[in-house]
């Protein structure tokens, strides 16, 4: 069996990572091959660890049809709660846009909201994290930057306006697409001043997501 259950540092990346229990968790996690849920850690009660781990490695593929598998995989994990089901939602939503399958994106979009209204506990790898409205609008904004920009920037905008301060780093990815969506849809005047806020915020945040997405908008507004 593969080992899975070797602790270290935290899940990088991952908006208020806590660990399980206290415990700090090994990106080893994401090394599970599709569909092998060992049983032994959904008997300890590990389930939302293994299916976040399945739509990080989701959110980490280059590939649409392998980040739709490993967001779908995550979201047939039994026994999970209704917040990771909603970030695996969220997850499945993006991959299904990197394909270009507005049906299936807006599918997985509607369930990420309707799961929201369930009053579930924060799940294990969250901490005091929870799936909410302003996170599940910047990802509904991520799936039209990619699919149709001109639909994401007022999806941006209302989740950057109510956009929680503790979560700066994030923060900061959102309002670099923000610039990268107005430039992709020729507002570049309006790109060039969301990218000089994103920039402040990213330099405060120290987050490099967002670097990465203002070199996107350095590269967008030179094309």
């Amino acid at each position: 069996m593969t080992s899975v259950a070797r602790v270290s540092g935290p899940v990088r990346g991952c908006p208020g990572a806590r660990g399980f229990g206290g415990v700090r968790v090994t990106t080893r996690f994401h090394q599970l091959p599709l569909l092998s849920v060992p049983e032994r850690l959904t008997d300890a009660g590990y389930s939302d660890m293994i299916a976040f781990a399945r739509a990080r490695r989701s959110e980490w593929a280059s590939d649409a049809r392998l980040a739709i598998a490993y967001a779908e995989d995550a979201l047939r994990v039994p026994g999970t709660t209704a917040q990771t089901r909603a970030w695996c939602s969220r997850q499945a939503a993006i991959s299904h846009a990197m394909a270009g399958d507005a049906t299936s994106c807006e599918r997985y979009l509607a369930d990420a909201y309707g799961l929201l209204d369930d009053d579930s506990p924060a799940p294990p790898w969250a901490g005091e994290f929870r799936v909410a409205r302003t996170g599940t609008l910047a990802a509904e904004a991520r799936c039209w930057l990619t699919m149709a920009p001109a639909k994401a920037v007022g999806l941006y905008e209302d989740a950057l306006r109510d956009w929680p301060h503790a979560e700066a780093r994030d923060g900061a990815v959102h309002q670099a697409r923000l610039a990268i969506a107005c430039a992709q849809t020729g507002e570049i005047d309006r790109a060039k001043a969301e990218g000089r806020r994103a920039l402040a915020i990213t330099k405060a945040a120290n987050s490099a997501t967002a670097t990465r997405e203002l070199r996107r908008l350095r590269n967008a507004l030179a094309a």
